[in-house]
C-alpha cells in the first residue's frame, strides 16, 4: 500500500468511496466541480492510499487560519477506507500522512469531526492520539 496526493484520475474511485461512506449518491457533476476546485487549492490536501494501482482509501485535510488559535489549524474533513481494507492500517497511514502535511503547512494542530453514529471511528481516532474535547452542532436548511 502506498499513499500519494490525489490526482484527477482518482476522481471516480474517490466518488465511489465518499458515496459509500455517506450512504448516498451525489450528483457527479457537482462532485467533480468541487473536487477540481479543492484539489487545486494549496490549503487543501487530498490524499489516496492505493494497492496494485487501485485506490482503496481517501482523506482530505483543510488548513484554516483561525482567530481563536491565532494561527493555522488542520481539519480532517473526509476519511474513508474501502470495507475490505479496514483493519489493515490503511486509515492510520493516511491520517499520519495528512498530519505530516498539515504540519508542513504550518498547522499547530489537526482536528477531526466524526458523526456520532460512527463509534468505531471514535475509537480509531482516539487510538491515534486524538482527544475528544469538543461537540459539533449543525444547522440544516432543510
Amino acid at each position: 500500500m502506498k499513499i500519494r496526493n490525489a490526482a484527477n484520475s482518482d476522481l471516480s474511485a474517490i466518488y465511489d468511496l465518499i458515496c459509500n461512506l455517506e450512504q448516498s449518491t451525489f450528483p457527479k457533476s457537482n462532485f467533480e466541480e468541487i473536487f477540481d476546485l479543492n484539489n487545486s487549492n494549496n490549503n487543501i490536501g487530498y490524499f489516496v492510499a492505493h494497492t496494485d494501482g487501485r485506490v482503496v482509501a481517501f482523506g482530505s485535510v483543510y488548513i484554516n487560519e483561525l482567530l481563536h488559535h491565532c494561527g493555522k489549524v488542520g481539519e480532517i474533513q473526509e476519511l474513508v477506507v474501502s470495507p475490505e481494507n479496514r483493519g489493515k492500517k490503511v486509515g492510520s497511514s493516511l491520517i499520519n500522512e495528512m498530519i505530516r502535511w498539515a504540519q508542513k503547512q504550518g498547522a499547530t494542530q489537526v482536528e477531526v469531526t466524526c458523526n456520532l453514529a460512527r463509534k468505531d471511528a471514535h475509537e480509531f481516532y482516539q487510538s491515534l492520539g486524538f482527544v475528544h474535547t469538543h461537540k459539533k452542532f449543525v444547522f440544516n436548511y432543510e
